[in-house]
């Protein structure tokens, strides 16, 4: 299939159909296909997430907290130093720091998104539909 998408069916190195377009859901006329630039930022963000949080339930995050960010935090630390795949995690506070309303020691609050999204999920839950 990968061979199919992006080289076509003449074996040629052009693509065939913008990748935002097969990342579309069946409904929509793409192929669902997640999209795997927003599944790897999601997965990262999840990293990050845990730093913050910091429940001391993790290795990895104890070692982070540790090591990298010793005295400072995820907000104030500047990234220069570490792994390319570590300061590729740095450069998306900013992604994190926008879906994060208010944090205030460790207590996040879900952004306006997700709560018209819960109430919907709860009133469809309540009519039956």
């Amino acid at each position: 299939m990968r061979k199919f998408l992006w080289q076509g069916a003449s074996g040629r190195g052009n693509a065939k159909v913008a990748w935002d377009q097969i990342c579309k859901p069946k409904e929509e006329g793409g192929l669902g296909i997640r999209s795997m630039l927003a599944m790897n930022q999601a997965l990262m963000l999840k990293h990050l997430w845990r730093i913050l949080q910091n429940d001391g339930t993790s290795i990895w995050v104890d070692w982070i907290q540790h090591y990298r960010l010793r005295n400072s935090t995820i907000w104030t630390f500047n990234g220069a130093t570490g792994s390319w795949s570590w300061k590729k995690l740095i450069k998306l506070r900013p992604l994190l720091q926008n879906g994060v309303t208010s944090v205030n020691g460790l207590t996040n609050k879900l952004t306006s998104l997700q709560r018209v999204t819960a109430r919907s999920v709860a009133l469809a839950g309540l009519d039956g539909g």
